[in-house]
């Protein structure tokens, strides 16, 4: 039966720069020299995901193409929820097949689905799948392994009432047998409902495989020590009894996984975010069953090839990072760990390559600019056979990413600045701190915001050294560096504290950004010529990326700015604000409740969503019905329509309403008549009920 191909189809709807990627990254796998495993490191947002959309439509015709039956591709991420809605996405063949977020040690009963399948989609999750430690599963699992036991060990000896509680774990003891001698008809067995007799078969190789080293090791096997603890369980159950069970249990899925990733025959393997789960990708050492399960997977090999495994990240190792940051993190180290998966046997070649790149950088004045070069692009050949990365500047026709370059004024240093200068740098001396002019060029008060970073732990423990605290204290209570709490309280204004911040401050909140509820429209509706958006400062305003690699800017950053813009609303609403006048002050809105009735609603027809009212004042519509009408389009006619529209759907609900009395404020819209005639009440239609309560 010849089938359509799904790579064509399934790259007409990727951007070029997505098919390129896609294209490439199928060459490296499956072309010429090919290589097991590969790195997309596209920026956020490009859509990493459509690309390995893109990717599995071609390993499936690739696959397909080569007589390949049965195609396994295998997701793992680090949430069982995105799980569950990538796989959906990344099913290419417009068909239903067999996609499911699964345990390992749960796979042997979906494998016959797996087999009937031509292609099959398998999620797993680091947390659940790989890592078992000495956990008991859940009950299904523990009841699979029973099944699993008598198929490896025959049902002689595991019939007494002490190996069902030695499986039991967390379960009710009173159904628990019934649940396991149900489980699956009772048996190995082949067809929907059974367990896959192939997996069972690997499970019972590898159990006495495992038993056979024990005994050579001179160790009492799995099965004695099984054996043991379920005599001691037929009668009084002790903790240590418990803990062995867990412990037996906890064997067992690990033998289960390993079995079943033998099962899976992975074909395209998938690691979304990985640097999530990065501990995966290392070698084992000793006896880590977490990584050894996650190796086997990635260095599946069968008679139709290797396994390939693709991995998205947007940062697949740590950015550049300097001792002084909290928790020490090497980003050097992180790159080769990476690149150490990625390239495999090529890794010692690749170390000798960016080594003697290394070197020629640093004995610059002796090596010609010709042998630097080359060095180079040694490194970048061979990363570029792992790796590929498309940033939001290369993805814009002009390389712009959409950005603007605003060259804003440097900003002044004042007195105050150097005198918070030499108080955080006296403090990072004493203290035994590194360098920290960088800090302190980069954030205000940075004694203040510091947090997790060495100069501030090392204070902090100064503070309980009795020779060094009172020198500290002296050189901190001058005050320079640090916020004061007071005038905060007072809200009395605050200094940026820092030449760039001192710009970027004047940049946003001179321009009064801080009146507006939302950022002005790029392409507005219709003209505000009355309003703060009428402003020419406003009407261009829009958002400033700051880049920084420290992680003390963004906190200080916005805690300086947000203070600036909620000083400057409150004084506009109380020229004396301060932290008591703050206390008295009531909240713009309130919706309260007395005696299960609402009260002081008169505000809650301004937030309350209607769609009907929505369809009737849709802003692009009558902007549109304004411009068929030749007249202008401003805030002013556009709200004249849209209470035109309002009153024209009211207007049948009027006669019924009454005409006399006080407004009700509670919420319902009805006046309360004054009169002591019956008052006529009206229900509304579904289609203006929103309107009306508005």
């Amino acid at each position: 039966m010849t089938r359509e191909l799904l790579g064509p189809k399934t790259l007409e709807g990727l951007k070029a720069f997505q098919v390129d990627t896609v294209e490439y990254v199928f060459e490296r796998m499956y072309g010429k020299d090919p290589v097991h495993k590969f790195l997309v490191a596209d920026e956020v947002g490009l859509g990493k995901t459509l690309v390995a959309r893109g990717l599995i439509a071609k390993v499936i015709d690739y696959q397909r193409a080569a007589g390949v039956k049965r195609i396994d591709i295998v997701y793992i991420c680090s949430s069982a929820d995105i799980a569950q809605q990538n796989v959906a996405k990344l099913n290419v063949t417009g068909q239903k097949v067999f996609s499911r977020a699964t345990r390992l040690t749960k796979l042997a009963g979906d494998l016959h689905e797996l087999k009937s399948g031509d292609v099959n989609l398998i999620s797993l999750t680091p947390g659940t799948s790989f890592h078992l430690g000495d956990t008991t599963g859940q009950k299904d699992e523990r009841a699979l392994i029973y099944w699993l036991l008598v198929h490896a060990w025959g049902s002689m000896r595991l019939r007494h009432a002490g190996v069902f509680r030695l499986l039991q774990a967390g379960a009710g003891a009173e159904g628990w047998r019934r649940f396991v001698e149900g489980f699956w008809l009772q048996k190995v067995g082949h067809g929907k409902g059974h367990i896959d007799r192939d997996i069972a078969d690997l499970f019972k190789k590898n159990v006495l495989a495992g038993e056979q080293q024990d005994r050579a090791a001179g160790s009492p096997t799995i099965r004695e020590r099984f054996e043991r603890t379920a005599d001691r369980l037929r009668g009084k159950v002790r903790r240590e009894d418990l803990r062995n069970a867990s412990r037996l249990i906890g064997e067992f899925r690990k033998i289960l996984a390993q079995s079943s990733v033998e099962a899976l025959e992975p074909d395209l393997i998938i690691l979304d975010e990985f640097q999530r789960f990065r501990h995966l990708l290392e070698e084992p050492v000793g006896e880590d069953d977490t990584r050894t399960l996650a190796q086997t997977l990635f260095n599946y090999e069968s008679e139709d090839g290797h396994a390939r495994t693709l991995l998205l990240s947007a940062t697949p190792y740590k950015m550049y990072t300097l001792a002084a940051e909290s928790g020490h993190d090497d980003h050097y180290k992180d790159f080769v760990k990476t690149t150490e998966f990625l390239l495999g046997a090529e890794t010692k070649a690749f170390r000798e390559e960016l080594h003697s790149y290394r070197d020629a950088i640093v004995d610059l004045g002796n090596v010609s600019p010709d042998t630097l070069v080359r060095r180079k692009r040694a490194v970048e050949r061979r990363l570029k056979r792992v790796m590929t990365r498309t940033e939001r500047l290369a993805a814009t026709q002009d390389r712009s990413g959409m950005l603007q370059t605003k060259s804003v004024s440097p900003g002044r240093v004042t007195t105050a600045d150097a005198q918070s200068f030499v108080t955080f740098d006296e403090v990072s001396r004493k203290v035994g701190a590194a360098d920290t002019v960088e800090y302190w060029k980069s954030a205000p008060y940075p004694l203040s915001f510091m947090d997790g970073y060495d100069v501030k732990r090392r204070l902090r423990d100064a503070a309980s050294n009795p020779l060094l605290a009172p020198e500290l204290a002296s050189v901190i209570e001058r005050g320079y560096g640090l916020l004061d709490p007071v005038a905060l309280d007072a809200y009395e204004a605050l200094d940026p504290g820092n030449a760039r911040l001192r710009s970027i401050a004047a940049d946003v909140l001179g321009t009064k950004a801080w009146r507006l509820l939302w950022m002005p429209a790029s392409l507005p509706y219709y003209d505000t010529p009355r309003s703060d958006f009428s402003s020419p400062a406003l009407r261009s305003f829009t958002k400033r990326l700051i880049f920084s690699s420290w992680q003390v800017v963004p906190q200080a950053v916005a805690s300086v700015l947000s203070y600036e813009a909620e000083r400057r609303m409150m004084l506009a609403r109380d020229p004396k604000a301060n932290a008591e006048s703050r206390a008295k002050m009531r909240s713009l809105l309130q919706f309260r409740s007395a005696g299960g009735r609402p009260g002081a609603m008169s505000a809650f027809g301004l937030v309350n969503p209607s769609p009907a009212l929505a369809r009737l004042t849709d802003p692009l519509e009558l902007a549109a019905i304004l411009r068929g009408r030749k007249a202008k389009v401003t805030a002013e006619t556009i709200v004249g329509l849209a209470e035109e529209r309002v009153s024209k759907e009211l207007r049948p609900y009027r006669k019924a309403a009454p005409q006399d009395g006080a407004i009700d404020e509670t919420g319902t819209g009805r006046r309360r008549s004054c009169s002591t005639e019956p008052q006529t009440r009206t229900r509304s239609t579904p289609s203006t009920a929103g309107a009306m309560s508005t």
